[in-house]
C-alpha cells in the first residue's frame, strides 16, 4: 500500500562491487549494472508508481557505493541512508535490485527492520517487491535465506577446491612475493627461487644471529646498503615478514590451517586440520640457518617477556627519601620506561641509570674501598657469637643420647631379671621400646652432624681475597642474574640508599655512611622529578 495524497519525500540507493562489473565481454556498458542506469531505473520506476498507484512520491537523493561489496555493511552511502531513515528524513528507499542493498540475509533482515521501525517504505524493482505488503516481505526473506544458502556452497566449493590444489600441486592461493622467491609466470600459484635475493636473506638471517635483536639488525642492514625487494628501504615491518618466513617458506612449506594448530586435531573437520604442505620450490635457504634462527627469536621473545611481565626493581627494597617515606616501582608508556616513585613527595627516578649508577658504586667497593674488608670482618665477628649457643645445642644433644643409654640399660635388666621370658605380651613391649629408643637415636645422631657441621663452618676464618673474587665475578655476570638475585646482592652491601631534598643520592653500609652520587654526576642529571 502507498503513501497517497501528501508528498512523500525518499532517495534510491545504487551499488557496484567493481567497475568491471559495468562493462560486458565486448567492452560495452552493460545496462543494468552502470550507477547511472541504476538512477534511471529508480526514478522510471517511482515515475509509473505514482501513476498506477496514485502516490505522490518524490526521490530528493541518489546515494551510490561505487567499489563496495554487498556484504559490506560499512559502505558510506548505506550508512548514510540508515542515517537518513534513523532521523527520520524519508518516507521510501527504492533499488533496482535486491543484491544491490545487500548480499547478506542477516544483513538484509537488519535493514528491512530498520525501515519498519520507522515507517520507512522499501521497494525493490527487479522483484516488483514492496516493503509494506505481507506478501513481500515473506519472498523478500525466503529469496534472501536462498541466495546466503547458495553463497555459503560456493564458497566452500571454492575452499575446498583451493585446499585439494594445495595439496596435490602445491598452489598456493592469494600470496604475494616475498624477498627471495618470485611468482613463476608459468603457474599462476607457484614460486620460484631468486637466487640473488636468496644471498640477501641468507646475510639479513646471518647479521641477526651475530646481533641482539631485530632493531640491531637493521642498523647493520643499513650500513651494508641492504635493501628489500625492489629496492624499498628495509624496515622493521618488511624484516619481520622475512623472519615469519623463517618457518614455512624459506623451507619450501605452507601451513594450511594454521590458526588450528594447537587445536585437538581429531576434533576437526578434516577440511580444517592444520597440515604442513611440502611446495614444489622445496628449501631455499639451509635448515639448520632458518632453526638457528627461529631459536633465537623464541630466545628473545621469551627474555622479553619475562623483562616485561616479572621486572624487578633493583632497588625498590632500600630507596628511601629524606623523610624515610619509601619509592615503590612504577612502569610507564606500556612499560618501554620504569621508574623509582615516591608517593607521598611525587618523585620520580628513572631506574635504568640510577640502577647503573648503582651497580657501578658497588663494584667500586668490591675492588677499592676498605668498607668491604670491614664488613667481612664484623660478618666474621658475628659468625664467632653464634658458637656458643651451639656447644650448648651439642651439650643437650649429649645429655639425649645418655638418656637413651640409661632406658636402654633398663630395658635389658627388665629381660635378665624376668622369670617369664617366653611371655609375648613382656617381649612385644620391650621389642616396641627398643624400636622407639633406636628412632629417638637416629634423629639425635641427625641432628648432631648438622650442628657440628654449622660449627665447622663458623669456625673457619673468611678469606677477604676469595670473597671479593666471588662478588667480583658475580658483578662481572649481572645481566645474566634473575631479578631477584641482583636484588638480594644489593641488599647484602647496602642497608639503604637516601634520595637528599638537595638531589643528593646517599648510601648507607650498614653502620657506616658515604655520600656520593649527586645531581650534578653526569650519571643521574635529570633522573630525579618532582
Amino acid at each position: 500500500m502507498g503513501i497517497k495524497g501528501k508528498e512523500a519525500r525518499g532517495v534510491s540507493y545504487g551499488r557496484i562491487s567493481t567497475l568491471g562489473q559495468m562493462i560486458d565481454k565486448d567492452g560495452f556498458v552493460k545496462d543494468d549494472a552502470s550507477p547511472k542506469v541504476q538512477k534511471q531505473k529508480c526514478e522510471a520506476f517511482i515515475a509509473n508508481h505514482n501513476v498506477y498507484k496514485g502516490t505522490n512520491y518524490k526521490i530528493v537523493e541518489h546515494i551510490s557505493d561505487e567499489g563496495f561489496s554487498g556484504g559490506n555493511t560499512k559502505r558510506p552511502g548505506f550508512q548514510k541512508l540508515n542515517e537518513l531513515i534513523k532521523r527520520k528524513k524519508i518516507k521510501f528507499v527504492v533499488a533496482s535490485e535486491l543484491s544491490r542493498l545487500s548480499r547478506n540475509v542477516m544483513d538484509f533482515l537488519a535493514f528491512l527492520s530498520l525501515c519498519e521501525e520507522n515507517n520507512v517504505e522499501l521497494l525493490v524493482i527487479d522483484l516488483n517487491l514492496n516493503s509494506s505488503d505481507t506478501m513481500g516481505k515473506f519472498v523478500t526473506t525466503v529469496l534472501m535465506a536462498m541466495a546466503a544458502f547458495e553463497r555459503e556452497l560456493t564458497g566452500k566449493r571454492v575452499s575446498d577446491n583451493a585446499r585439494s590444489r594445495l595439496i596435490t600441486d602445491g598452489k598456493i592461493n592469494g600470496t604475494s612475493e616475498i624477498l627471495g622467491l618470485d611468482k613463476c609466470p608459468q603457474r599462476r600459484g607457484h614460486f620460484i627461487p631468486n637466487k640473488e635475493e636468496i644471498k640477501i636473506v641468507e646475510k639479513i638471517f646471518k647479521t641477526y644471529l651475530k646481533v641482539s635483536s631485530k632493531r640491531e639488525t637493521l642498523k647493520e642492514l643499513e650500513v651494508l646498503g641492504i635493501s628489500d625487494k625492489n629496492d624499498k628501504p628495509m624496515t622493521l615491518a618488511r624484516l619481520n615478514k622475512i623472519f615469519e618466513n623463517a618457518e614455512y617458506r624459506y623451507r619450501g612449506q605452507w601451513a594450511l590451517n594454521k590458526k588450528n594448530k594447537n587445536l585437538d586435531q581429531e576434533e576437526l573437520d578434516v577440511s580444517k586440520r592444520y597440515k604442513v604442505v611440502e611446495l614444489p620450490h622445496g628449501p631455499i635457504i639451509d635448515i639448520e640457518l632458518l632453526d638457528n634462527v627461529l631459536q633465537k627469536l623464541k630466545d628473545n621473545y621469551d627474555h622479553k617477556k619475562r623483562k616485561t611481565k616479572d621486572h624487578v626493581y633493583l632497588l625498590s627494597t632500600l630507596l628511601r627519601y629524606e623523610d624515610e617515606s619509601s619509592f615503590t616501582g612504577q612502569p610507564a608508556k606500556q612499560r618501554q620506561y620504569r621508574y623509582y616513585y615516591n608517593k607521598k613527595n611525587d618523585i620520580r627516578i628513572r631506574c635504568e641509570e640510577l640502577d647503573k649508577a648503582i651497580l657501578k658504586r658497588m663494584r667500586e667497593y668490591i675492588r677499592k674501598s676498605p668498607i668491604l674488608d670491614e664488613l667481612i670482618r664484623k660478618a666474621q665477628k658475628e659468625k664467632m657469637t653464634s658458637l656458643p649457643s651451639l656447644n650448648k645445642q651439642l651439650r643437650e644433644i649429649e645429655a639425649e643420647f645418655k638418656r637413651l643409654d640409661r632406658l636402654e640399660d633398663e630395658l635389658q635388666a627388665r629381660i635378665v631379671s624376668s622369670e617369664n621370658l617366653k611371655g609375648e605380651n613382656l617381649l612385644a613391649f620391650i621389642e616396641k621400646k627398643l624400636k622407639a629408643i633406636n628412632k629417638e637415636r637416629e634423629a639425635f645422631e641427625k641432628q648432631k652432624s648438622e650442628v657440628q657441621s654449622l660449627k665447622e663452618d663458623l669456625s673457619t676464618p673468611l678469606k677477604v681475597d676469595n670473597i671479593k673474587l666471588t662478588m667480583e665475578r658475580l658483578l662481572k655476570g649481572f645481566s645474566s642474574l634473575s631479578g631477584n638475585q641482583k636484588r638480594r646482592m644489593a641488599e647484602q652491601i647496602f642497608e639503604k640508599i637516601v634520595i637528599k631534598k638537595d638531589q643528593t643520592v646517599c648510601l648507607h653500609i650498614y653502620d657506616d655512611f658515604t655520600s656520593g652520587l649527586k645531581k650534578s654526576s653526569p650519571k643521574v642529571r635529570g633522573q630525579i622529578q618532582a
